[in-house]
């Protein structure tokens, strides 16, 4: 995968329980690090991690055996 792929990943949803996701865009960094595109337009959703953040991604499988990409652990970027 090139990097500035864009890409939809899935991140947690704080306030809606157990095994919430929302389905966002991502662009790829390089490897499993995506940049968080989509921006939060449900101000009732509380997102695990938001727009412009750099986030690690790991293979999860659905119930209905579909493979995603979902937002594990936040970046730093700091050096």
């Amino acid at each position: 995968m090139n990097n500035n792929e864009l890409r939809q990943i899935y991140v947690a949803v704080l306030n809606r329980g157990n095994d919430a996701w929302q389905r966002v865009d991502a662009i790829s960094e390089g490897g499993d690090v995506y940049r968080i595109a989509s921006v939060n337009s449900q101000p009732e959703e509380r997102w695990e991690y938001v727009t412009d953040e750099l986030v690690r991604c790991r293979t999860m499988i659905l119930p209905d055996g579909e493979r995603v990409l979902v937002a594990t652990q936040r970046v730093d970027t700091a050096p």
